[in-house]
């Protein structure tokens, strides 16, 4: 059976709205301190591996916990209610497109879907910054004033998989650390360029590996949407 190869689609969203603005941009803030915070403590404890790095789990939930709520909740943000009070900011209505695949004791409760959205953040920032590391470390090797300097991911990227990132037809719906599910409307020429793949996402024939997401300070998205092309018969 021959090998399925990655591809990646590249897309342009519309000018977004300035709410949809200052949302996104407090997610890629975000997303941005937590990666670098991960790769902190990957270097310090010399790990390498996503196997390794589940040891770093519990500190990443409660650093997660309380930058996420620190815009609309200061006066806690450093206190150990800070978990109580992300799930109760939660959208209880995320994921209800994947029931079923939860354990059957987390299933349709909102416990289960915090749960997913916060194992599944902090699988994709730890991807993240293995590869952070990794593309530091080769560029160390022949640029010299890089060398003992600890790798540091700008700001201006997030890379997500499912469901936290996920791909329709028309739009690239992005799932915030509140819970809500953001539409990014794909631009009318990108769109129409790509419809036949897009429509194979969207009805599940082809897979979405990750979705990467580029700011531009004008106020829209590059959208690059990694998939495995179907196996040929």
């Amino acid at each position: 059976m021959p090998e399925q190869k990655a591809r990646i689609v590249n897309l342009l969203s519309v000018p977004l709205t300035k709410d949809k603005q200052s949302v996104l941009l407090f997610e890629f803030n975000l997303y941005a301190s937590l990666t670098n915070y991960i790769i902190k403590l990957m270097i310090r404890k010399q790990i390498n591996s996503p196997s390794k790095a589940e040891s770093l789990k519990e500190s990443f939930e409660k650093k997660l916990f309380i930058l996420a709520i620190s815009s609309d909740s200061p006066e806690i943000a450093s206190s150990e209610n800070a978990q109580s009070v992300f799930e109760s900011r939660f959208n209880p209505r995320t994921f209800e497109h994947y029931r079923g695949t939860l354990a059957p004791e987390q299933d349709n409760q909102h416990t289960g879907r915090v749960h997913r959205f916060v194992s599944s953040y902090f699988r994709d920032v730890v991807r993240t910054a293995l590869s952070e590391i990794a593309h530091h470390r080769k560029l160390a090797a022949t640029v010299r004033s890089l060398g003992g300097k600890t790798p540091f991911f700008r700001f201006g990227r997030m890379i997500f998989s499912a469901p936290i990132a996920s791909i329709t037809e028309t739009s690239c719906i992005i799932v915030t650390t509140n819970g809500d599910e953001i539409p990014v409307p794909f631009d009318k020429r990108s769109k129409s360029r790509e419809v036949t793949i897009l429509n194979a996402l969207a009805a599940g024939h082809q897979k979405c590996d990750r979705v990467r997401l580029k700011w531009h300070k004008e106020g829209y998205l590059d959208i690059g949407v990694r998939i495995q092309n179907p196996v040929l018969r």
